[in-house]
This record gives C-alpha cells, structure tokens and sequence, in this order.
C-alpha cells in the first residue's frame, strides 16, 4: 500500500506548464498540477491548477485545489479549495467546500460551496 501512496505523491508533485506565447487547444489532463502562463481553449482535469496572472483558461475545469490569477471563461469544479486572487477574471460557475477571493476578484457567475460530485457541476446543481 506504501508503494501506491508514493506513486501518488510522485505524480502531484509533477508540475506541467504551460508558458507565455503558447497556446494548446484541446484537452489537458494531469495527475500532477498543471500551471497556466499561456492559453488553454478546452477543459482541464487536473490534481492541482494554478492559472497565473496573463493566463487564460477557455472551458470547464475539474480539479482538487485551484487558483487563479488570471483569466477563466468557463466553469470551474474544484474538490478542496478555490482560490481567486485579486488579479482574477472568471466567467462561469465555480462549486468548492472553501473558497477564497481577494479584494478585487472579478466573477460573473454563480458561487456554490459544497463538495462537487459527479452528478452535481456547476452547469448541473443537485436537488435537495
């Protein structure tokens, strides 16, 4: 069990960039975290997502913890923690059991707190 517990931390612990001047279209997808200098035009499903200031995010993204400095158009769905810095541009619904904004943070959505499961996004609220 000790040897599944390190491949997971191996794999959080891998960090993917995205740098200024590129642009990915389709689909990025990560065990590891995933950091956004540049722009991603489609959905991203990662352990962690940090879009930095001068970032842009284009679609929907799912992910344990998340902070964003920069631009999202799309919703987000983060399991832990959402952390919108004051930098931050966000178009879309964000659902998370905690969420930080900093003075300045601009959303045009909706905010939810709660845990996101997979019958309950941002684009499809649970009943109850």
């Amino acid at each position: 069990m000790n040897g599944s517990k390190e491949v997971r931390r191996e794999a959080i612990s891998v960090v993917s960039t995205i740098g200024p001047g590129l642009r990915v279209i389709g689909e990025c997808i990560s065990d590891g975290i995933i950091r956004i200098d540049g722009r991603v035009e489609g959905g991203i499903k990662a352990a962690e997502v940090v879009v930095e200031q001068g970032g842009s995010v284009k679609g929907d993204i799912q992910t344990r913890d998340l902070v964003v400095a920069g631009q999202v158009i799309g919703n987000i769905a983060a399991e832990a923690r959402a952390e919108l810095q004051a930098s931050c541009k966000v178009k879309g619904d964000i659902l998370s059991p905690r969420i930080k904004i900093d003075e300045g943070g601009q959303i045009h959505g909706r905010l939810r707190m709660g845990a996101p499961t997979k019958a309950s996004t941002p684009e499809t609220p649970s009943s109850g």
